[in-house]
């Protein structure tokens, strides 16, 4: 029992979603792809997916340079999708 516990947990990563944010904007100073600590690449971000599926969130900012352009992008399973600030207020 304990063995297939272990075997199964070992797995999950694999299984579970991963939602990886980007801004180009981000001024910390180990960023992992995190809400607080986004990456400052399209590069990056790619680079760290370690699932099967993943999502990408983009903060406004402008994209530019060899690590926002001319990316070939080969995961499957990949959503992008834009994130704005301007939800987050309340008026």
């Amino acid at each position: 029992m304990k063995i297939y516990l272990f075997l199964f947990l070992f797995r999950l990563p694999f299984f579970i979603s991963q939602t990886i944010y980007i801004s180009p904007k981000t001024i910390c100073q180990i960023c992992d792809g995190t809400f607080f600590n986004p990456y400052r690449s399209l590069k990056e971000a790619l680079a760290s997916i370690n699932s099967t599926q993943a999502t990408i969130i983009l903060f406004d900012g402008v994209y530019q340079g060899s690590n926002n352009t001319e990316i070939t992008i080969s995961q499957n399973n990949l959503k992008m999708t834009g994130f704005n600030f301007i939800f987050l207020c309340n008026y």
